[in-house]
């Protein structure tokens, strides 16, 4: 179930053209412990601070294997995609469709050998019809 509540304040959104100041932004503020009692035992590089506000094309929390490693690790990761096949003028998107995100060129082999969990406590979203965020949490 998902808690909402409204943003105080308005963003720039224009939801029908695809912008959105707030869009593609989420929250963590839960404490390591918590998350390790939900998921498991993790190592920890760099216990998680709480943050309010995350954009896109910013080190983000991730929990994820290195390598051959069976262990579970929270570390940084950067948000944003980019092959090493792809030219320096390639997007650098933030997400997939799940739709193609197994068979398109682009994500096929992340999706298959790559895959991480990035934790949230809640994200942001345009309302329609009015340029207006509302946030939504996960209890």
């Amino acid at each position: 179930m998902y808690t909402t509540f409204k943003v105080q304040f308005k963003s720039r959104c224009n939801y029908f053209n695809g912008g959105c100041a707030l869009c593609s932004r989420f929250f963590l503020y839960s404490t390591y412990p918590r998350l390790a009692h939900r998921i498991g035992e993790l190592r920890v590089d760099v216990p998680p601070a709480p943050r309010y506000n995350v954009a896109p094309g910013t080190w983000i929390s991730s929990i994820r294997r290195q390598a051959d490693d069976p262990q579970l690790t929270f570390d940084n990761v950067w948000w944003g995609y980019k092959p090493k096949w792809a030219g320096e003028t390639a997007p650098q998107p933030i997400n997939a469709r799940v739709e193609t995100v197994a068979t398109s060129k682009f994500y096929q082999a992340a999706f298959q050998r790559h895959r991480c969990l990035i934790p949230a406590d809640g994200w942001f979203e345009a309302t329609r019809p009015q340029p207006q965020a509302a946030a939504f949490s996960v209890p």
